[in-house]
């Protein structure tokens, strides 16, 4: 299954994209501690395998590896171009309908990856984390 995923990806992403790297190195990483872990009780005959300690280390060192790369070696950012809105009409009598979402246009805004988004808030809550960005970024990776 990781080995269709790696084909998939080498075949079909751009190369350039650090992004696309930074996540399949973190997969093939993770895949290899499970590969390790399913090795350790099949061919060593322990039914415990690798250490749950073990692990937890080694996927932390990965997420933090990773969120790393993520937030400070990936491309500059992601850029707003506008703001998805629902429009609404007047409908017969003095009813208002919502028609499909529709995307205005605004100024382009540059977004670090490391700005923190929260649902019902238009603009970043915090424009830049810093290294709060690598511990969250490597806690959701682990947690994931």
């Amino acid at each position: 299954m990781l080995g269709t995923f790696v084909i998939s990806v080498v075949l079909w992403t751009d190369w350039h994209n650090r992004l696309v790297w930074i996540c399949l190195g973190t997969t093939l990483l993770l895949g290899l501690l499970g590969f390790w872990d399913d090795y350790e009780k099949i061919a060593k005959k322990n039914s415990k395998g690798v250490s749950a300690r073990t692990k937890l280390v080694w996927q932390l060192a990965v997420a933090l590896v990773a969120a790393y790369f993520f937030a400070y070696q990936a491309p500059d950012g992601a850029i707003l171009t506008g703001r998805i809105t629902f429009a609404a009409v007047s409908g017969p009598g003095d009813q208002t309908e919502m028609t499909d979402a529709i995307l205005v246009p605004e100024q382009k805004q540059f977004v670090p990856y490391r700005a923190l988004f929260l649902p019902f808030f238009k603009d970043p809550v915090v424009d830049d984390l810093g290294v709060l960005a690598v511990l969250l970024f490597a806690i959701i990776i682990v947690g994931a």
